[in-house]
């Protein structure tokens, strides 16, 4: 095994990515391909495809399958290919599945438009590839803002090397409910960094160096209600001055108007809506969580389990689409 291979927001240490990265020739040599609402597939088992290739057209925020069909047969999305998104300058924000076990070098290299990324919650580790031209993490070279990751990460633990070390521009972070681990460099030189909200009632394990070079006193870190002193214990954790607890923060909404977003543990609380207007609260890999038009101006959805949510308001001239955090 190789040792320069260790774990960030990981349980599962010294997975080797390269392993389970590889290119789009070998894999168009071997599997058929297909495609579907702008992504490319190639089969990797009877039951499983990768992402092979997608449109550089796509725009916009896009949702990374879970499962997709081809005719009859229906697939398991499990990985994502190298350079499969490169050059899709016109992508805002990309969602990746529980499914997916690995994402190859280069997958997101020059997505010039990228600005969130969402891993959705998992309960297997994600393998993750870097930009071998820039000796860098996978997406060194986009201008991310926002970020939630809900499952444990694997990759080299040299630094420069974590998917989000050294994004100048990266502003908030939220890491989910099922991450064990923040690894080595996990947010080194994220010097923009202002926001980190953790999920789990019982922290994580950090690295000396995950939050080397941000300035912890300018950052907030928010924690579950009723977690505060446990997080002041905690090493790394404990560096942070402000520590606050309570609802997770607001992940950039798409678009805003007087309809506003907040959360609370378990629910999703909907203001400001316009008569006769439809809400549609999903989790990030599309799957409908609840839908309903609301009789006034305002809506509680409670009972809904931690975890990222995009929150859609249909039939005001226009959805209106936001990510609300659920603690």
């Amino acid at each position: 095994m190789n040792n320069d291979k260790s774990s960030v927001l990981v349980a599962a240490k010294g997975c080797v990515v390269a392993l389970l990265s590889f290119g789009a020739a070998s894999l168009a040599a071997d599997a058929q391909t297909f495609s579907v609402d702008g992504l490319t597939y190639t089969r990797v088992s009877p039951v499983e495809v990768a992402v092979f290739d997608a449109d550089a057209s796509l725009s916009g925020a896009v949702v990374i399958p879970e499962k997709v069909s081809d005719g009859s047969a229906e697939f398991a999305v499990t990985s994502i290919g190298e350079r499969a998104f490169e050059d899709c300058s016109a992508i805002s924000s990309v969602t990746i599945p529980a499914s997916v076990a690995a994402v190859g070098n280069d997958a997101f290299s020059f997505c010039s438009s990228l600005r969130e990324v969402v891993i959705s919650d998992g309960a297997a580790p994600l393998s993750v590839g870097y930009i071998p031209n820039l000796n860098a993490g996978l997406f060194a070279d986009a201008p991310l803002a926002a970020l939630y990751v809900g499952r444990d990460l694997s990759y080299s633990s040299r630094r420069g090397f974590s998917p989000f070390s050294g994004i100048r521009t990266l502003r908030e972070a939220v890491v989910g409910n099922a991450v064990t681990e923040v690894g080595p460099y996990a947010f080194a030189d994220c010097v923009s960094l202002a926001s980190v909200t953790v999920m789990a009632p019982v922290p994580p394990s950090a690295s000396v160096d995950s939050f080397e070079g941000v300035d912890k006193a300018l950052c907030r870190l928010t924690v579950p209600e009723g977690t505060v002193g446990v997080y002041r214990s905690a090493p790394v954790w404990s560096e942070f001055p402000e520590i606050t607890d309570g609802t997770a923060s607001l992940c950039v909404p798409a678009a805003s108007g007087r309809v506003s977003v907040s959360t609370s543990p378990g629910s999703i609380i909907v203001t400001g809506l316009p008569y006769g207007v439809t809400v549609v609260v999903s989790r990030v890999d599309g799957a409908e969580a609840r839908r309903l038009t609301p009789a006034g101006c305002s809506v509680s959805l409670h009972d809904l389990t931690p975890g990222c949510y995009i929150v859609s308001v249909r039939g005001v001239g226009g959805d209106l689409s936001f990510r609300a955090m659920v603690p």
